[in-house]
């Protein structure tokens, strides 16, 4: 299973999947996509809602970082 993240900016695109079969226990994981590059596959989440609290988590902590520069 693979889900797409959406309201990214414009180029960016990251996927959330579940790397392992259904009959197993779940394992998700975060995939940053670039053009001409394999995708980095990372984490080992329980759940999709997991990695994607995670995702926001990183999201929030570079949008810290930046507001922190440029003051």
């Amino acid at each position: 299973m693979l889900c797409e993240v959406e309201g990214l900016p414009e180029g960016q695109k990251i996927s959330i999947r579940n790397a392992r079969p259904a009959a197993q226990n779940p394992v998700w994981q975060i995939g940053a996509h670039a053009k001409g590059r394999e995708t980095r596959w990372t984490g080992t989440f329980e759940s999709a809602e997991e990695a994607l609290a995670q995702l926001q988590e990183q999201l929030d902590s570079v949008d810290e970082e930046i507001s922190g520069v440029t003051q």
